[in-house]
């Protein structure tokens, strides 16, 4: 039996390649969103004064909440739009989160799949009635293409799987997305990996011709507003702490935090605990009172830059939907009970017009 080196596929729990990455633009909220045209002055007037002065960090003195809560509105403005798009592009791609066409959970034994009545896993019409099968033994998952001729002459090319290119003609030992990368079969349109969620081994596929991407026109947002951007005391741990995270599945993701962020908002303080390294930057799964009504019910994300000198900016104009919006084959994570703000959030993505056709 050939093992197969695994190839690039995106991850679930990442959700690297499903976002950009973070700017260093700063604001801070305080009170109810200003209408006054001064206070964008005043803002631009502390960067002009701090630049005379100059006033800066590479001194090795610590930095002030109040240098972090200055910003250029105008290239802060630029920064989060051109985040925005950058996203849309992500996930327009033909093998994003919107391709996501099926979810298969396996139990041991050997599985056939395709588009037939008599596969096991039903894979869209654009496969073959038999596709090949897949094995579950102790742990790994194998792949094993059809009989030489088993779909019949007209089928024989369409029914071709591959591995980088290659046409897989014996058995394959496919990589989970729990090793660094996942090993991706082609089968025409179709993409499909393998999964591993908390130990439960299942079959991630994707189609490229998925018909979302024939509607899908972008995602509508809040307006932008500077003043949800917060400057949030960060309380790191002194050991990391283990968060029990409910996911669509009905389970538990444990993952671990390194610390919390605190802040106010209209004198009332929150925190909010992410997962991710304090050193590279920080995932937040929380929920607000919008949820379920204007945003997407089981909470969103954000990411957030590393902690400085005590003190992290959370942006949440870049708040945004999990894939759950766009299909019911994806394993998102959903906000815990802690994580649910009793306020509403008015800013980052609203609920795509779509949800209800093909997330359901």
């Amino acid at each position: 039996m050939k093992q197969h080196k695994a190839s690039p596929s995106r991850l679930d729990l990442s959700l690297q390649a499903f976002f950009p990455r973070r700017s260093t633009a700063w604001l801070s909220r305080k009170g109810q969103p200003s209408k006054v045209p001064t206070r964008q002055i005043l803002v631009l007037w502390m960067v002009a004064t701090l630049g005379v002065m100059g006033i800066a960090c590479g001194d090795g003195a610590p930095i002030a909440p109040e240098e972090l809560a200055v910003v250029n509105l105008g290239e802060w403005k630029v920064e989060v739009e051109a985040w925005h798009q950058d996203r849309i592009q992500r996930l327009e791609d033909r093998e994003g989160w919107l391709s996501l066409a099926g979810l298969f959970w396996l139990q041991e034994g050997e599985h056939s799949f395709g588009s037939g009545e008599e596969a096991a896993l039903k894979f869209p019409a654009v496969a073959p009635e038999l596709a090949g099968s897949l094995r579950l033994e102790a742990g790994e998952v194998t792949l094993i293409p059809p009989a030489e001729g088993s779909s019949g002459e007209e089928g024989e090319q369409a029914a071709a799987l591959t591995i980088d290119g290659e046409v897989v003609t014996e058995p394959v030992t496919l990589a989970s997305d729990a090793a660094e990368e996942a090993t991706t079969v082609a089968l025409g349109p179709l993409r499909f990996f393998v999964i591993d969620r908390e130990g439960q081994l299942g079959v991630r596929l994707k189609n490229r011709e998925r018909e979302i991407f024939d509607v899908f026109d972008g995602i509508p947002r809040f307006p932008m507003d500077p003043q949800w951007r917060i400057v949030a005391r960060w309380e790191a741990f002194e050991e990391p702490k283990t968060l029990e995270i409910p996911n669509v599945l009905g389970g538990v993701f444990e993952e671990s935090s390194p610390g919390a962020a605190v802040f106010e908002i209209d004198g009332q303080e929150y925190r909010l605990e992410p997962t991710g390294s304090p050193d590279d930057e920080l995932f937040f799964v929380f929920g607000d009172t919008t949820n379920g009504k204007s945003t997407y019910g089981g909470g969103r994300f954000l990411y957030a830059g590393p902690p400085q000198d005590g003190w992290i900016v959370l942006d949440f104009n870049r708040t945004y939907s999990p894939p759950c919006t766009f299909s019911p084959y994806a394993t998102c994570p959903l906000a815990r009970p802690e994580a649910k703000l009793p306020i509403a959030v008015e800013a980052g993505e609203l609920l795509w017009d779509g949800y209800k056709t093909f997330a359901y």
